[in-house]
């Protein structure tokens, strides 16, 4: 795909060498009949005549080669963006007002993505990272209990231990996330206090 679009591009950079060469080639074939047609004791005239009529419509074959090496696309891209342009340039008060519309609503959308990405995305930055601790809570009964109870965690909160400044819980959530399908989704719930740290 890529040596295809490498030679479309060199094709399209040099145009009149490749209609050019599309001439050689239909003139070629043209002469070439021309005296096949002259051996078999036609005058020159008559046979170059006869060897285009079984020719053909010339314009027609130079279409085909541009439409096979895919220059009629880019040929019909190009008449589009010309006509749209002299289109635009005719009446600047709706070129405005379509740059205007088409703009505002993609500088918005950018703008809010900017604004979300920088805080809705980002973790806190984290003050003296060597200072923070990840709390578990183990019994006898059941090493390996790691959630506190909703009442461990209200007093924990409320009272942190005096080695910590703070103390904020979080927990993983796994929920299902309902649009046309079912899709499984991953977060984080955090205590009311997350932002304070």
């Amino acid at each position: 795909m890529t040596a295809r679009w490498r030679h479309l591009w060199r094709v399209w950079r040099q145009r009149r060498r490749f209609e050019g060469e599309i001439d050689a080639e239909l003139n070629f074939h043209l002469q070439a009949r021309a005296d096949q047609l002259q051996s078999t004791g036609v005058d020159r005239p008559e046979a170059l005549r006869r060897a285009r009529i079984e020719l053909g419509m010339v314009n027609v074959h130079r279409d085909g080669i541009r439409a096979a090496v895919g220059l009629q696309g880019l040929d019909r891209w190009q008449s589009d963006l010309r006509q749209a342009w002299r289109s635009l340039r005719r009446s600047p008060v709706y070129a405005s007002v379509a740059v205007l519309v088409l703009a505002l609503p993609l500088a918005t959308g950018l703008l809010l993505h900017g604004l979300y990405a920088a805080y809705a995305l980002q973790s806190p930055a984290l003050d003296r990272v060597d200072r923070w601790v990840h709390l578990h809570g183990v019994s006898a009964a059941d090493p390996q209990l790691n959630r506190f109870t909703v009442s461990e965690t209200d007093a924990l909160l409320a009272q942190p231990p005096a080695a910590l400044e703070g103390l904020y819980s979080a927990r993983l959530l796994t929920l299902p996330i309902v649009t046309d399908r079912i899709r499984r989704g991953i977060g984080i719930a955090v205590s009311d206090n997350y932002f304070e740290l």
